[in-house]
Parts: structure tokens; sequence; C-alpha cells
């Protein structure tokens, strides 16, 4: 590992108990997912189910050295689907996996990294992978051709981006996806906060600097109609807002949405939100407990904007 292994690197896990976090409840959630999906009352649905990775990076996360430190997300869901190998033979499900990568060191990486899983765990009967070495804004539709369109044929997608890279358009492209979903999503609260000067710069001061223009241009699509807020200087609140009209796309596909804040805990400052949509009540409920027990065990002195926001939406929803 060299150029993926540098301390600023997305695949860094140095000072990053916040990932280590993320990690845990997103190995939580996929474990009920292919638990619900892979049991006796679900033999209605078909044998093949989705896994979806937008931005799946090498596969595992790194030291200062370039030594593995822990599991990424796409060796995360390869560890829970061998845990359940058996009972997934036993059940003739074929899990397709879709994994995107952009950068190709990191591509190189998680082909290698991925493709030796499967070969020494003999998994290559129960999973399928797909791979793109594109951005998830392209690879997206040709992800959605693949997937046939069903309720019997359940996905579950991981968003979990480096900056402001997924289109509002992609998500809503997800959402309205006919199959049974469970989505979960970075919101990078941070980084739209670093940004959103720049923003307000070329809206309301018409600056012409071409890289001001792109940045106002990313999160704009980053955010899509969620960004009118930022077009009042004077409206309170203005992250708040946003990101209520933000999760708005999911309330509008009748999806039950949990937030949680996640943060540097040196810092104490949020990095970003995880959010989780889905249509079913009682996984909505246990993904809840999930992420309440596992902040409670890593990070008790929560910020509560999300839960100001779920009450916002609740109300919404109602």
């Amino acid at each position: 590992m060299n150029k993926v292994a540098v301390s600023q690197s997305p695949w860094s896990i140095i000072n990053r108990d916040h990932t280590r976090l993320k990690h845990n409840i997103t190995r939580s959630a996929f474990e009920v997912w292919l638990t619900i999906w892979n049991g006796p009352r679900q033999q209605w649905i078909e044998k093949n189910i989705y896994v979806v990775d937008l931005f799946a990076g090498p596969g595992y996360c790194y030291d200062e050295k370039g030594k593995r430190e822990s599991s990424g997300s796409p060796i995360i869901f390869l560890e829970e689907i061998l845990k359940k190998k058996q009972k997934i033979i036993g059940n003739q499900i074929c899990i397709e996996m879709f994994l995107v990568e952009k950068d190709l060191d990191a591509f190189k990486e998680l082909k290698i990294n991925t493709e030796k899983f499967i070969k020494d765990n003999n998994l290559r009967k129960v999973v399928k992978i797909t791979y793109y070495n594109d951005d998830c804004n392209l690879s997206i539709n040709d992800i959605l051709y693949n997937i046939k369109k069903t309720q019997k044929r359940p996905v579950f997608f991981f968003v979990d981006p480096w900056g402001l890279q997924t289109d509002k358009e992609t998500i809503k492209k997800i959402v309205n996806l006919p199959n049974k979903k469970d989505i979960i999503m970075n919101y990078m609260l941070e980084g739209i906060k670093r940004v959103v000067g720049v923003y307000e710069k070329v809206v309301f001061a018409h600056s012409e600097d071409l890289k001001e223009l792109n940045t106002a241009k990313r999160l704009q699509k980053f955010l899509g109609s969620a960004i009118s807020p930022y077009q009042n200087l004077n409206q309170t609140k203005k992250h708040l807002e946003v990101l209520v009209g933000y999760c708005e796309v999911f309330n509008n596909a009748e999806l039950n949405v949990v937030l949680f804040d996640m943060r540097h805990q040196s810092k104490n400052k949020i990095i970003y939100v995880l959010l989780h949509a889905c249509s079913n009540n009682t996984i909505t409920n246990v993904i809840d407990s999930i992420m309440k027990s596992e902040q409670q065990k890593n990070m008790p002195q929560r910020i509560l904007i999300t839960d100001a926001v779920t009450k916002k939406l609740l109300k919404k929803k109602r």
C-alpha cells in the first residue's frame, strides 16, 4: 500500500474514531438486513439480492505505515456474508454486489482485496461482484439498469462519499427504485459548512472566480433544491433547515429516516450525519436502537442536531 495509505487519505483510520463508529453501525445494520432477507419468512422473495457500495475504497482502512488496521465497507459486507454462508447456500440465495471506486489506486486494491477474500473463503457460488472504476453519479445508471425492478429483490445501498461527491439526482434515482431497500448515507455536514460561504459569495456577490463558481456548482449538485435556505442570508439555523429539506426526498418516497450526529471526539464538532432510510418500521426501530447503543458506548455526549431534524421530519410526515 502506498498512495492510498497516506494519513490524509479517506482510507486512513488514524485519529478517526468516528469512522470506526460508522463501520460498527454499518456492520450491524447490514447483519440485520442480511438476517431478515435470508430468513424463513422471506420465502416469497426471488433468489437474487443486491448490495451497492458507491464509494467502496480499497476494501480496508490503513495506519500511517500502510498496514491494514480494520475492514472497510466491502470487506465488512463479505465478512458478514461469510458468517451466514451455509444458510445462504441452503436458501439458494445469490448476492450480487456492485462496487464503485473512482480513485484508480484504490480501485486496484479493491479488486485484489475482495477477490482474495472470496477465493480464500470459497464464496464464489454465493457472491457475484461487478466493479466500476468510475464516478458513482455516472455508474449509478448502469447499476440500476442491472437491478431487476421488483420488490422481490431487496437492495442494500451504502453511500459514504469523501466530500460532496454524491449528486442529489443520484440519491433520487436510488430512492425511486421500486425494490425493497435500505440506504445508509453519509451527509457531509462539515463539508457543506466549509463551502457554503463560497456559494453565498457567488450567489449574492456575483463572484466570477472559476474555482468559486465550480465550488458553488458542486454544492448545488449535492443539495439539489434543498439548497434554498442558503439563498436567504437572514435565515436562522440554515444548516438545520437544509438538512430537513435534503431528507424530504426520503420522506416523499414513504421511507422512514433515522439520523445520528457523527462527531470528531477531540474537536467536539459534527463531521457528518449518518442517515438510514427504509420503508419497514421494524427495521427502522432496530437500526435506531443500534445507533443509540453504539453512540452511548463511543460518544455519549451527543450534539442533538439530528434529534431536532427527526422531530421536524416526523411532523412533516404526519
